[in-house]
This record gives C-alpha cells, structure tokens and sequence, in this order.
C-alpha cells in the first residue's frame, strides 16, 4: 500500500558550480588529480585510468563513474556513497563532475544526505577535497548559501 504522505528522507545539503581557474593547460588534471586521491582514499583500488572509463562500477557498490564525449564537451562524474559514521541509517552520498569543452573548464559537486529516521541534524562541513582545490588555488567555489573564494573562506566550515 502507498503511503498517503510521502516524507523526504533525502535532503541537498551542498551544491557547487566552478570554473577550473587554474591558467596552466594542467588544471582539469589537477582537478582530477585531487578527486582520484580522495575518492581512492574511500573505496580503494580505484583504476588510475578511471577518467577515460566509459563506465565504471566498485565492487563494493561504493561508487560508480561515468564517461561522457559529446561533440566538443567532455566530462566524468561519480558518485560516492558513504555510511554516515556516528548516525545508524544516515548514508551521505557525493557527486563530483569534472570536464572541458571548447570554452572552459569546469568542476561540479552535490553532496546529499539519506536518512531512514529523518535526522538531518549535522555539523555544517564540507568534503575534504574541496579544501584540496581552493586551497591549490584551481577553483573558486560557489555553493547554495556561502561563496568561497579563498583558503581563509574554508576556516568557518569543518573539512571531513
């Protein structure tokens, strides 16, 4: 039987649109440099040529990768899932896109929570490797309620 009220156990905690501002020709492979460390960090023995993988699935189900060329737009995205490690029945899930096409570079993120007893109390954080990339200096961050720009920017939020 359907339920009559359908209650929100997923909630958008964190959104980010970025251009790769970095101006040496490396700055998407930084940008892919710093997610394959963190992600690797996660779920290991993650393949080092993971961003030319058409598709990609860990056999722990932890994360899936896909690989997208279309005309001159090319771009990678995944998706960690990841069990909250204090609240039973939380699961926090991170999307990262990285890609190019003819006219810029660019990174994306969501981080959303799941929650099957509805506790969406938390510390505000964010994922450690956004610090990587605004402390590297290659991105400037924007996200649904703060702006980031800088490492000082980072010093009111926890990294995880």
């Amino acid at each position: 039987m359907l339920a009559s009220v359908d209650i929100e156990r997923t909630r958008l905690v964190l959104m980010i649109d970025a251009e790769v501002r970095a101006v040496r020709s490396e700055g998407e492979s930084a940008v892919q440099d710093a997610i394959f460390s963190y992600v690797n960090e996660k779920v290991h023995g993650l393949p080092r040529g993971i961003f030319e993988l058409d598709t990609f699935d860990h056999e722990t189900g932890l994360l899936s990768s896909e690989y997208i060329h279309a005309g001159s737009t090319k771009m990678w995205g995944c998706r960690l899932s990841e069990p909250d490690s204090t609240v039973p029945g939380r699961s926090w899930f991170l999307e990262l896109t990285v890609g190019e096409n003819e006219m810029r570079k660019f990174f994306g993120s969501r981080l959303s929570c799941f929650s099957r007893h509805l506790d969406f109390q938390f510390d505000p954080g964010v994922p450690r490797v956004y610090g990587e990339l605004v402390t590297q200096n290659i991105l400037g961050l924007r996200g649904i309620e703060w702006v980031i720009f800088s490492a000082e920017g980072l010093t009111n939020l926890r990294i995880t």
